[in-house]
């Protein structure tokens, strides 16, 4: 009948730099740690995780943003399994 919580820390830092009134760019991390009571939570629950973001973008247009990011992230099971990714994305913006 009683209720026990999982013990966990985060953080998270991002830094943004304007190259010019047109263009700027984004550094971003992040992570989490939990300290799970496996018996209760089975080890294939989520151990620690963590993503790092850099984007450029680019505004012609006071409206219009067009730009591109990469992303690597990784993620950690309490059973020692962990798996990362990496992805690239691009986008354009138009803000009505």
């Amino acid at each position: 009948g009683n209720l026990e919580p999982i013990d966990g820390y985060g953080a998270f830092a991002a830094w943004r730099h304007l190259y010019s009134p047109k263009l700027r760019s984004n550094l971003f991390y992040s992570m989490a740690a939990y300290d799970n009571d496996k018996p209760l939570t089975g080890f294939a629950v989520t151990e620690r995780v963590e993503s790092l973001h850099a984007n450029l973008i680019y505004s012609p247009l006071p409206k219009l943003d067009v730009g591109a990011e990469v992303i690597w992230g990784r993620r950690s099971l309490e059973n020692d399994l962990e798996g990362d990714l990496r992805r690239f994305h691009t986008h354009v913006k138009y803000s009505f």
